[in-house]
């Protein structure tokens, strides 16, 4: 697929008229290629990017978020938040994401204003915009904060493909979720229960399974990877021990394979 060079532009030139922004980034590809164009466009002195932390994130991908911004000599703030002093974010419940994009939002919003930034933009992408399960898109909209990527049309292939057009070496790095996603609705939140998802999910990609998710339920850990890759973790004698050592009640391979909800 190729991505016509006036849609870049588009893009660029919509920035060139916001002057100072602040971008909410998350590590993913999406908020990773508007924090490069914003750059290239304004200047570092004229860009901030916002990450948020809180015990919701994967530590990893956290961690690994902080280490680009840093490496890449990038300004930037980190808001921490508890979401879990929300009832209705604490028990999982069907409008956990609403609640907890609000909440982490609104601090990034009221950490631009404090540094005299007054556009706040974040990486949701036109195909975001299709899907009937977004109840954090309308936290961002009552929050006043802008989605370029969304309004210009961007689509996810081709951000991949600029993201790589441009230099992003981390272009084709898999989309992640909050660790609520890895329970069931309903499920009373539990930080140590989270810490060992993310480590079992650490795990399985340090033995290279690129694409999965480590759902929780009733002390059951269910493992869920493109099919690919089935034969790999079975026979994995270390990280099925690794695994273990996590004091899961079971470890389960989900033979319908990798998908996200």
């Amino acid at each position: 697929m190729q991505v016509k060079k006036d849609k870049l532009a588009i893009l660029d030139n919509y920035l060139s008229k916001l002057g100072k922004v602040a971008i909410a980034y998350s590590g993913g590809i999406d908020s990773l290629f508007l924090l490069n164009r914003a750059e290239e466009v304004l200047g570092s002195d004229n860009v901030l990017a916002i990450i948020a932390h809180s015990v919701l994130f994967d530590p990893y991908e956290f961690e690994e978020a902080i280490s680009y911004l840093k490496n890449n000599k990038i300004n930037y703030d980190v808001v921490t938040f508890n979401p879990l002093d929300d009832e209705e974010i604490s028990t999982n419940s069907k409008n956990r994401c609403y609640k907890c994009k609000r909440m982490m939002m609104n601090r990034i919003v009221v950490r631009a204003k404090l540094n005299q930034i007054p556009y706040v933009l974040d990486g949701q992408n036109y195909d975001d915009s299709l899907s009937q399960n977004r109840p954090g898109m309308r936290a961002v909209k009552e929050l006043d904060i802008l989605s370029p990527l969304m309004e210009l049309g961007f689509r996810k292939k081709e951000i991949i493909e600029l993201a790589k057009n441009v230099g992003i070496t981390q272009y084709d790095k898999p989309s992640n979720t909050c660790l609520a996603t890895r329970f069931p609705y309903g499920t009373k939140l539990d930080v140590n229960q989270m810490k060992k998802v993310a480590e079992a999910e650490r795990l399985l990609k340090e033995a290279g399974i690129c694409f999965v998710r480590a759902r929780c339920e009733d002390g059951t850990l269910r493992i869920e990877t493109l099919k690919k890759y089935f034969s790999k973790i079975v026979q994995d004698e270390d990280l099925l021990r690794n695994l273990k050592e996590l004091n899961f009640e079971k470890v389960t391979l989900d033979l319908n394979g990798y998908h996200s909800y």
